[in-house]
């Protein structure tokens, strides 16, 4: 009796366990998938921040135009570093310098420094 009751509970313990390198590859999929949407998502977002900026700046308004910049910064940053990690799921290592220079890119657009909109450079 011992002997069933240890036998049925390995093989409920065995059956509740990942089903070696088959699951493995699904949530390598999954988690590739995760990972280019949301770079799709994030870079969606930086691009219409980025827009929104450069409508604040042919209105005048420098200050605001950076702060869009730095949220397009941020989005722009989050979405390469997920499409590198997808890269990294694929064993695709061949676009990691482009990708890096595209973090490089969207760090410096968030470099901006506001000019607040009180200050009149004619008043110098």
């Amino acid at each position: 009796m011992k002997r069933s009751l240890a036998i049925i509970l390995i093989l409920l313990i065995g059956l509740s366990m990942p089903m070696g390198p088959a699951i493995l590859a699904d949530n390598a999929t999954k988690t590739y998938t995760d990972y280019m949407l949301e770079w799709r998502e994030k870079s969606e977002l930086a691009q219409t921040s980025l827009k929104e900026a450069e409508q604040n700046l042919k209105s005048g308004n420098r200050a605001k135009a950076c702060i869009n910049e730095r949220i397009a910064s941020e989005y722009g940053v989050q979405a390469f570093q997920s499409l590198k990690k997808a890269k990294q799921i694929n064993a695709n290592k061949s676009d990691y310098k482009s990708i890096e220079e595209q973090i490089e890119v969207w760090e410096r657009i968030g470099e901006c420094i506001p000019i607040p909109q009180f200050i009149s450079f004619s008043e110098f």
